[in-house]
């Protein structure tokens, strides 16, 4: 996630399995989230989440919601269904 803009803290949600992060965010932040670390630019913010583990489903839309303006990529996907 590539913050576009400010906010006091991060919830980020995908379908109902969500992501918080209790430190300020500033527009150009970028977050990290992968299976095993959580970075925002570069440094570990794990003391400051919930630690919340993503599923992406085949056969569900997966649907992603989050409080802060930005910019969603998903990197690296590896299909474990297969």
């Amino acid at each position: 996630l590539t913050a576009t803009g400010p906010a006091s803290s991060l919830s980020f949600k995908i379908d109902d399995t969500e992501f918080t992060y209790s430190g300020s965010v500033a527009s150009g932040d970028v977050f990290m989230l992968t299976g095993f670390s959580y970075t925002k630019n570069g440094l570990s913010i794990v003391s400051k989440t919930n630690k919340a583990y993503f599923v992406l489903r085949p056969d569900k839309p997966n649907r992603i919601t989050c409080n802060v303006p930005g910019t969603v990529r998903i990197i690296g996907f590896q299909n474990l269904y297969a």
